[in-house]
């Protein structure tokens, strides 16, 4: 995290000046617990880091019309989820007083905000200074941190009579990302929002069930192996995906939009793939993404589809057969989605 925010300015491109989210969770207010509360973000200076996780049809612990007053006065630390626990410990930890949580910094229910905290997701995740992924857990009571056995991944620590560090460990030199416990292979990557705040975050912390990863604009490391990996010859970085969505010039509009297109027949196909809890969510859930060509090159988004080259567009199959029966029993479509864009269908 050092090495990237002393050295990468690529990882800096697209952060929004001046915004502070609505809300945010002051990790410190209480000197004598874990107790934490939520604070108006306009009163808070410094940097905060986010949290992606599945909510997996558990809800958590949420912010309501009904519990906004108590929630800004304190909340337990054992009233929190395991997931935003460990959340809050490794900001903590990493030197960071502030937390971004949706469940607890958006206003839940019929007479919450969140559509209008939805349309802000992009400024949130790219204005963090990282964001913490719970990779492997299903719901936010499964936490970041999993058993090990430690030395499969990392070098053991001898020191000798002067107390130098010796490092022993039975791992080949390490060439190449691991494919087990890849970001790309991990329950989070199913998810919509999950996929859309990976692409919009400058960094992100994966805690895997093996391994730590950290993923930034400029590549991808983990604890096996500590040193920057160009991955893109077997993965499409996410944030590198969005650096180039976001370095895209109108000066050279022609040129940009055919870098465009070429990036979003990437993009398209992993984020259709993925799971959504409600499915009115589909085109919120990628509307962060398509906010950057819409304003750097003024294009029109309908539905998914691009209308300056809409025909084109219009072009689109799923990626298997879906027989009547299987669009009768499994898939409920949004009724304000039209039937001709690949929205109407999951794994399109």
């Amino acid at each position: 995290l050092g090495r990237c925010l002393a050295e990468h300015e690529q990882c800096a491109v697209g952060k929004p000046v001046g915004f502070r989210p609505t809300r945010l969770m002051d990790l410190r207010p209480f000197h004598d617990s874990g107790d934490v509360r939520v604070v108006r973000g306009r009163a808070t200076t410094g940097e905060y880091a986010t949290l992606s996780y599945c909510w997996g049809g558990i809800a958590p612990l949420v912010l309501e019309p009904s519990s906004h007053d108590a929630f800004r006065k304190r909340i337990a630390w054992d009233d929190l989820p395991k997931t935003m626990q460990d959340a809050v410990m490794i900001a903590k930890r990493l030197d960071v007083r502030y937390l971004w949580i949706d469940a607890l910094c958006i206003i839940q229910g019929p007479d919450g905000d969140f559509q209008k905290e939805a349309s802000r997701m992009r400024a949130v995740y790219s204005g963090s200074l990282f964001t913490i992924a719970a990779a492997e857990s299903s719901n936010p009571h499964g936490g970041c941190f999993r058993n090990r056995t430690p030395l499969r991944f990392t070098d053991c620590r001898i020191y000798d009579d002067n107390l130098q560090v010796i490092y022993v460990g039975a791992r080949s030199p390490c060439t190449s990302i691991p494919r087990y416990g890849h970001p790309d292979q991990c329950r989070l990557a199913e998810r919509a929002w999950c996929f859309q705040e990976r692409m919009l975050s400058p960094r992100t912390l994966f805690f895997d069930r093996d391994l730590i990863h950290f993923e930034c604009r400029e590549g991808l490391l983990c604890e096996s192996c500590p040193e920057y990996k160009d991955h893109e010859s077997n993965y499409q970085s996410a944030t590198r995906l969005h650096r180039e969505l976001t370095s895209m010039s109108p000066r050279r509009r022609e040129k940009s939009i055919q870098s465009f297109r070429r990036l979003w027949r990437i993009i398209l196909p992993q984020y259709s793939a993925t799971k959504l809890s409600h499915q009115d969510d589909r085109l919120s859930a990628i509307a962060g993404i398509v906010s950057s060509p819409q304003e750097l090159l003024n294009l029109e988004a309908a539905f998914g589809l691009w209308t300056a080259f809409f025909v084109d567009e219009l072009c689109w199959c799923a990626h298997r057969w879906l027989s009547e029966d299987d669009l009768r029993q499994n898939w409920t479509p949004p009724k304000h989605i039209p039937t001709w864009s690949w929205m109407r269908l999951s794994n399109a």
